[in-house]
């Protein structure tokens, strides 16, 4: 009895101080804690997706390695960039979210970004898809990681679309019949666009066909597609393209059908012009594939639901099929080692953590291994599994809730209403396999570069926020300029066609393409 007395004493003694031990080691583990502030321009879904990621990591690899990530969203990647700027000299955040041209700037003003190069090992860093990963060398080190990315594609209103096609195609020659193939090139978009006028009314009433979100990207992916890259490295300089015939071709196929109002604008984002049945199509960013349109909603209280039509980004006819490279990636500011290993840590825990996450994200992966054959399929499963998760958690059950049956019941239904983003999925990843990827090198005036050809098409630039700009092309008429005159002498009784005809004669291609090179010319001299 004595023995088993002093067993179990000597038990109750070993657990005592394994449990103080442990208390011991996780306290200093928290003493030791590095916590991390994360800025990002997520918002709504993708900010919520985040913060799961976040909460995932602190759970896991963070508990272990005495990680602790906090986050904060900021509204757009303009905004996220100001804020940057702004505290630079002050107190940043361990990580924020930066595209290439913003974070060149701010590291020429301010040397306060981090080279993380030390901290991948080359076959680490051969995880990754080549041309993601080396976007983010910038002034000679590592700067940007990767961890999600996008690209764009032309999505439209099917259903809209089929009552179009069905009856214009009726009394229209074999020839000028439409059809989705004209829809791969940006002379046939700019053709249809002018049929889809006419046919809705014309003079008397027609309706635009096809918007855009992203001007620039227009104007620097078709520059590439024709063989003349805009910005290029020349030696120590910038070297800059403005190739007259393809600015012609530009101008034409953009400028023009805005001005004649084939094309059009009105709200943030043309997925909203959709919705509202102001167009029937659009180039927009994969990652607002989740905002695409259920419905058109005709007045208050009428509308109908439409079918998605996806497929990628159209190209100027013998061009080369060039898409897009976007989608920020995370810097890391300067500080002592152990910080920015743990930054490092997490962002690696980001980039590499598969479909699942990106996914969740309604962004592209980046790694190699994604891209393998058949993971278009696997992307599309991981879509419908992450609603799933989803509905899970907001109904507050789990999978043993659910017969096998209802759990593939409710699934399926997902099939159905994420049609868009499905589709979206398999137009990405067979962009990704068939285009060039690509993104116009990052320079000490790209951010002001980009948002000069945004607003040559039809931006806006604030002469509040950026006088300097404003002043450069106050004398340059963009697209959406011409359209607001030709507006005003509609509304005094002239017939669109013949407003629009006259102010582009009064204002034309030379006009616009001598303005538009020397404001380019005069922004690389400095």
């Amino acid at each position: 009895m004595k023995t088993l007395k002093r067993t179990a004493f000597a038990l109750a003694a070993v657990t005592a101080l394994t449990s103080l031990f442990s208390l011991a080691a996780c306290g200093e583990a928290q003493k030791n804690r590095i916590t991390l502030s994360v800025w990002t321009y997520y918002n709504n879904q993708q900010d919520s997706a985040f913060r799961r990621i976040i909460n995932e990591f602190n759970d896991t690899v963070g508990k272990e390695k005495a990680i602790y990530v906090t986050s904060s969203s900021y509204s757009n990647p303009t905004k996220i960039a100001e804020e940057v700027e702004k505290n630079a000299k002050k107190e940043l955040p361990e990580i924020f979210q930066l595209y290439s041209d913003d974070l060149k700037k701010i590291d020429d003003a301010y040397q306060n970004i981090a080279s993380l190069d030390g901290y991948f090992t080359q076959a680490e860093k051969d995880l990754y898809v080549d041309n993601f990963f080396s976007e983010g060398y910038i002034n000679g080190g590592l700067k940007l990681v990767p961890t999600a990315k996008s690209t764009e594609l032309f999505m439209m209103n099917k259903t809209d679309w089929d009552v179009f096609a069905e009856d214009y195609n009726k009394s229209a020659s074999e020839e000028a019949k439409v059809s989705l193939e004209d829809l791969s090139t940006v002379e046939g978009i700019a053709a249809t666009a002018e049929k889809y006028y006419l046919w809705s009314g014309g003079d008397d009433g027609g309706k635009a066909f096809f918007g855009r979100d992203a001007y620039a990207n227009f104007f620097l992916t078709s520059a590439r597609s024709l063989g003349h890259t805009i910005f290029e490295k020349d030696g120590e300089k910038i070297g800059l393209n403005t190739d007259r015939e393809t600015f012609k071709k530009i101008y034409d196929n953009f400028y023009v059908p805005y001005v004649k109002g084939y094309f059009y604008a009105k709200d943030r984002f043309r997925s909203d012009d959709v919705k509202t049945g102001d167009l029937l199509a659009y180039v927009g960013s994969t990652s607002s594939a989740g905002y695409f349109p259920s419905s058109v909603q005709e007045s208050d209280t009428v509308s109908h639901a439409i079918e998605t039509y996806v497929t990628p980004v159209p190209v100027f006819a013998g061009g080369q099929k060039v898409a897009i490279q976007q989608g920020a990636g995370f810097a890391v500011k300067k500080s002592d080692k152990a910080t920015e290993a743990a930054a490092v840590e997490f962002l690696k825990y980001l980039s590499t953590g598969g479909l699942d996450l990106s996914v969740s994200l309604s962004y592209m992966p980046v790694t190699k291994a994604d891209y393998k054959a058949g993971n278009a399929e696997k992307m599309q499963t991981a879509v419908i599994e992450d609603a799933w998760t989803q509905y899970l958690k907001k109904e507050e059950k789990t999978e043993a809730d659910f017969t096998a049956e209802k759990a593939q019941e409710i699934k399926d239904g997902y099939r159905v209403s994420k049609k868009g983003i499905l589709d979206t999925y398999e137009v990405a990843y067979k962009t990704i396999k068939e285009y060039e990827l690509w993104a116009s090198i990052p320079f000490a005036q790209s951010s002001d570069a980009r948002k000069l050809l945004e607003y040559a098409l039809a931006g806006t630039i604030s002469a509040k926020d950026e006088p300097e700009l404003a002043e450069m092309v106050k004398n340059l008429k963009n697209a959406t300029a011409l359209a607001a005159l030709v507006e005003a002498r509609v509304e005094g009784g002239e017939l669109r066609s013949e407003a629009a005809a006259d102010e582009l004669s009064k204002y034309g291609f030379d006009d616009w393409y001598a303005e538009l090179t020397s404001i380019l010319s005069n922004l690389l001299k400095g």
